[in-house]
């Protein structure tokens, strides 16, 4: 089966933040891969991957974005397991947001669309953090036609040297990812 000459995979991923220390957070979202293949072994792989934080803490929503890019290494084989390893580096923005609702004295929905934003900023607080990530993994697509493969596992370390957000510490991160990819270049 002929190699693609590009990939793109869009997916579903699981993070564990601050994996392996307690309070660790579950983080649930998706993003795109994009795969440029110089040959039939080598290529360049972008990364964007978001997810919201689940139960960051009381009255409080928060994201986690990473976007890095860097070589990939596959294996190709005639069985259409096609297994690969990457290293990516790139930035991560981690953002929190805390509603105080004690300070909530207007209903929203009785504001001009105008004036939200000054309402809503009067009892919320947003803070976020930016840094440099390196993402480290493998993963193994099974290739189903040409034009076809499905993703499926994606298992990466994520290294993040960001600045505390809210009293927390991100530094590593494992993320799981599956989905499908689209293979260009083979039809």
């Amino acid at each position: 089966m002929p190699w693609p000459r590009f990939e793109l995979a869009p997916g579903f991923s699981f993070f564990q933040l601050d994996a392996g220390h307690p309070g660790s957070l579950n983080c649930v979202g998706g993003g795109v891969v994009a795969t440029y293949n110089l040959n039939r072994w080598i290529g360049i792989t972008a990364d964007v991957t978001g997810c919201k934080m689940q139960s960051p803490g009381v009255n409080m929503s928060g994201d986690y974005l990473n976007y890095v890019a860097g070589p990939r290494f596959t294996y190709r084989s005639a069985s259409g397991w096609d297994p690969y390893v990457q290293a990516l580096w790139g930035g991560v923005k981690l953002s929190t947001n805390t509603i105080y609702p004690d300070l909530r004295h207007v209903d929203i929905a009785d504001v001009p669309e105008i004036d939200q934003p000054a309402v809503y900023s009067s009892y919320t607080s947003q803070e976020q953090t930016n840094s440099w990530a390196f993402k480290f993994g493998a993963g193994v697509n099974r290739v189903m036609n040409e034009a076809v493969a499905i993703r499926v596992i994606d298992v990466a370390d994520v290294h993040v040297w960001s600045r505390s957000l809210n009293g927390r510490y991100y530094p590593n991160n494992i993320a799981i990812t599956t989905g499908v990819t689209l293979r260009f270049g083979t039809w």
